[in-house]
């Protein structure tokens, strides 16, 4: 198993997508989507999803997109699940983890958003 590090940007999104969840769905479905977000991130660190990530060449880099509806338990019961899952992680693997750059709303134009999150994540961090 991989360990699995996030940037400050995929840190700051995944507390707006979860922000966004509890206002517009109430505090149960926020942690039940982050609890699937958690769950996601320990599939891409075990392996165990590698067959259903989309991987993409950006320039020299080589990415990795995940949907997470991909890391839903099956079999939850009424309620215990996230219906629709809209989000991907976007990665990369490095030598000694995988890095989540950030995470990106399946409607979004996949290029644009690419770009994006690459150039938020590549922001160097504050001192």
């Amino acid at each position: 198993m991989r360990s699995l590090r996030t940037t400050s940007f995929a840190d700051e999104t995944i507390l707006d997508i979860l922000s966004f969840s509890e206002a517009r769905f109430g505090s149960l479905a926020a942690a039940r989507y982050a609890a699937l977000i958690a769950r996601a991130f320990a599939d891409l660190a075990a392996g165990d999803k590698e067959p259903l990530v989309r991987w993409l060449r950006y320039g020299r880099r080589r990415l990795g997109l995940y949907h997470i509806r991909h890391s839903r338990v099956a079999g939850a019961g009424k309620g215990a699940a996230v219906k629709r899952p809209r989000h991907l992680v976007l990665f990369e693997v490095t030598d000694d983890a995988i890095l989540v750059l950030g995470l990106v709303h399946e409607t979004m134009d996949r290029p644009r958003a690419l770009r994006h999150t690459l150039a938020q994540a590549s922001e160097p961090e504050p001192d």
